[in-house]
């Protein structure tokens, strides 16, 4: 018999990482006052999940990890989880996976195959996860979720929350209730089914061809919604090009970036907001750097640390600056 496992980190103390996190109204995009009532009956779904913690009650028996400020797991070469149904993450504070990341789900039971609820911090560079029954193979609840490629062979559900993937692979359905969630390829074999009921979901590539969107409440932009089927009722569906974008991401590559590890660093991993509704995807950290150019392909947030210089051509679609040092640079090109 397969082992259900809920994982509940009771960290007392959150270690925010550089990158910065949701705020609180980018967190809780919802009104209130709406009900499922006042949507298209085709945008009700899940739709009271959103009132839901996640948690467990205070005389669970459910097993409870070792209580710490921050975790890190490493699988010993293995995805972690690999063989549970169910993995539930929930607390205040910040889990990091290690290369091989996450694996779980594939049961006949509806239990959704990986949720995140609370104010947890998770990293983790590779998730596969496997839908159990009918549920969502992702639920996320709260939180912030940072991951380099999410395969989901079931469906994604947003509540609330934070969620950076920077792929999405095989989703056929996403249904985005609250919170924000950057997206920057979805990518499925056939059409994909959005189901958009409050939220910000912000795709920075195109969606799957003939997919069809639900926009019951909320925000969602993408590139050429043109090529998809959108009925948008009384949400906000908007178009990169026409619109304008409200997700930056950087497409990272050391042909461009001369990371050594100590003066120049990146973190893909991580999201900043500018208000009021802008997001950059990944940081470039400068600390005491001495470059020739610096000429990203896209956008580019940088934070600094220290005196900094770039004796060359500073470039980029669109720059975000951060941090308490100072950067002088020759000739600036945006």
């Amino acid at each position: 018999m397969k082992r259900l496992l809920a994982l509940l980190l009771a960290c007392l103390l959150l270690v925010l990482n550089a990158c910065g996190t949701p705020t609180e109204d980018a967190a809780n995009t919802e009104p209130s006052e709406l009900t499922a009532e006042e949507l298209p009956e085709s945008c009700r779904r899940w739709f009271d999940i959103a009132a839901s913690s996640g948690t467990a009650e205070p005389d669970s028996q459910l097993p409870f990890a070792e209580k710490g400020h921050d975790c890190t797991i490493d699988g010993g070469g293995e995805p972690c989880f690999n063989g549970f149904d169910c993995v539930l993450i929930t607390g205040d504070g910040t889990l990091t996976f290690t290369t091989m990341g996450i694996r779980c789900g594939g049961d006949r039971f509806d239990l959704t195959a990986l949720m995140v609820a609370g104010d947890v911090t998770v990293v983790c560079p590779d998730m596969e996860l496997l839908s159990n029954g009918n549920a969502p193979a992702y639920t996320q609840l709260g939180g912030t979720v940072y991951t380099d490629r999410m395969q989901v062979n079931g469906e994604v559900l947003v509540a609330d929350g934070l969620l950076l993937a920077r792929q999405l692979l095989e989703a056929k359905a996403c249904t985005f209730r609250g919170g924000v969630a950057l997206i920057d390829e979805y990518n499925v074999d056939g059409a994909a089914a959005i189901v958009m009921s409050g939220g910000q979901a912000y795709f920075n590539g195109e969606l799957p061809k003939e997919s069809t969107i639900e926009g019951g409440a909320g925000t969602l932009a993408a590139a050429n919604l043109a090529s998809v089927t959108a009925n948008s009722y009384n949400a906000t569906l908007l178009d990169n090009e026409q619109d304008g974008g409200a997700y930056y991401q950087t497409d990272f590559s050391e042909e461009w970036a001369p990371v050594d590890g100590e003066s120049v660093m990146w973190d893909g991993l991580c999201a900043a907001q500018v208000e009021p509704l802008c997001w950059f995807g990944g940081t470039m950290k400068l600390n005491g750097a001495a470059l020739e150019d610096l000429l990203p392909w896209d956008a580019l947030h940088l934070e600094l640390t220290g005196s900094n210089a770039i004796s060359g051509e500073l470039g980029g679609t669109s720059l975000l600056f951060t941090g308490d040092g100072s950067l002088s640079v020759s000739k600036l090109s945006i």
